[in-house]
């Protein structure tokens, strides 16, 4: 892009490995006044060799034919999260992503199915009220490349179970 915009400004830490972020230009203009007006710059945080190393081989990941393998394989992973838990009935809302969304429901009994699915081996991150909407707690199932069809149709089994469990549990639970 460079070359085709004045600016490009971008995170590493979402993107690859290594955490911080960049602003790239081919304007001497532009790069003379940020090092001049932009205050990170006085105090800077940049990155260290290492984790430049390690921005610069996921790029050459990337932009190879192991790049292309892994994104065919994590799709398929995203593909069979998304549709096992559409077959178990779970709404899973978005659009496919590597962050795959399954809504659970109430807070609480998001809560106990999420201890369940620790005891049983799934680890996934609980997003419930404010971060989502009251009611509609989700987990944050992520996907990668590495993971087996297999692995992905199991762990939403796990959820399926849990939640089960976990309105069980509730059911039997004095109302406060």
């Amino acid at each position: 892009m460079l070359g085709k915009v004045d600016l490009i400004v971008g995170s590493l830490s979402k993107t690859f490995a290594p955490n911080g972020g960049f602003v790239a230009t081919d304007s001497l203009a532009i790069k003379e006044y940020l090092r001049q007006y932009a205050s990170p710059n006085a105090f800077s945080s940049a990155l260290s060799p290492v984790q430049l190393a390690v921005a610069l081989e996921c790029l050459r990941i990337v932009r190879s034919e192991e790049g292309e393998q892994r994104r065919n394989a994590l799709m398929r992973a995203i593909t069979a999260l998304r549709g096992t838990a559409a077959e178990y009935g779970l709404p899973v809302p978005g659009q496919p992503s590597p962050v795959v969304p399954i809504v659970l429901g109430p807070d609480g009994l998001a809560r106990l199915a999420c201890r369940e699915m620790t005891r049983l081996g799934l680890m996934a991150g609980l997003a419930e009220f404010p971060a989502a909407p009251r009611n509609a707690a989700r987990l944050r199932m992520l996907a990668m490349a590495d993971h087996t069809v297999e692995q992905c149709t199991a762990a939403v089994e796990i959820v399926e179970h849990a939640l089960s469990h976990a309105r069980i549990v509730k059911a039997h639970l004095p109302a406060m």
